[in-house]
């Protein structure tokens, strides 16, 4: 078993949260691939936040928009967030080259 915890400030707030969030063996993966298609989708939006706040952990927008594309479910809301990292690529956003998985 693993404990994750999250902080963070809501946007309207001054103060900073913070939750923990207990994981079971059930929620443990050998590779990012084998993780839940919501959990990778969920990784690439917080990776695009990463960015935008330019962040030195974040991989990029097109690490993002490639992890968004395999982990997509095709709904509406999904697609539209592919096609938002699609545009700040295009408008030049902030962009690092692709590294192979080891």
């Amino acid at each position: 078993m693993a404990a994750v915890s999250v902080r963070f400030k809501p946007a309207s707030g001054a103060q900073a949260e913070e939750m923990t969030f207990k994981m079971g063996a059930d929620h443990v993966f050998a590779s990012f691939n084998d993780a839940p298609r919501s959990y990778r989708f969920a990784v690439a939006v917080a990776g695009f936040a990463d960015t935008l706040r330019e962040s030195p952990h974040a991989g990029g927008l097109d690490r993002t928009l490639e992890i968004a594309r395999t982990a997509s479910g095709q709904s509406g809301e999904e697609l539209e967030f592919i096609r938002l990292v699609e545009k700040a690529i295009e408008l030049g956003g902030k962009r690092k080259p692709l590294v192979a998985a080891k």
